[in-house]
This record gives structure tokens, sequence and C-alpha cells, in this order.
């Protein structure tokens, strides 16, 4: 499991917690996952940010084929629902 965390505490606590890397946003997080994964790209990945549109355009090229994204959805108040999206086919790096 690789995160990607803008806080140096939380990214230290990931590794404590087994992630296998933890790097920060100002990272070339595309390269580091496609070296990662020889190429293949990420077959899961969980936004969490609350902030998916900063970070689209670099989940768009982390995903392996067939790969799916969760994003948990809803507010303080609300039951979190899960939205996954699957991609099918290949993806243009």
């Amino acid at each position: 499991m690789t995160v990607v965390e803008p806080s140096a505490a939380r990214r230290a606590v990931a590794l404590e917690m087994g992630a296998d890397a933890a790097l920060g946003v100002d990272e070339d997080v595309v390269a580091a996952v496609l070296e990662r994964t020889r190429g293949y790209g990420a077959e899961l990945q969980i936004e969490c940010a609350g902030a998916a549109h900063s970070t689209m355009a670099h989940i768009e090229r982390l995903f392996a084929p067939g790969g799916r994204m969760v994003i948990p959805v809803g507010t303080d108040r609300q039951i979190f629902y899960l939205v996954t999206k699957h991609v099918d086919g290949s993806i243009a790096r």
C-alpha cells in the first residue's frame, strides 16, 4: 500500500501502521506508483482528501487496467456511502 499525504507526521504514522511507502504531495506520485508497480498501476485507489477534483489528474493516470477507485462521500451527519469507479480497457499513460 502506498499512501500520499501532505503531512510528514501522518506519513510517519502510515509507515508505522504498515504502509509500504508514504509519499508527499510534492513528489512525483505518478512516477513513484508506476515504478513500484512495474508500470502496471494501482488496482485500488481510495480518495480520502475530500478534494478529488484537485487530485483527479493524477488519479486517472494511476489506474491499472480494471482498476477501481473508492470515494467516501457524505457529511458528518450522513452515513458514508462508497462510490466506486471501475476502469475497463487500457489507460493511456
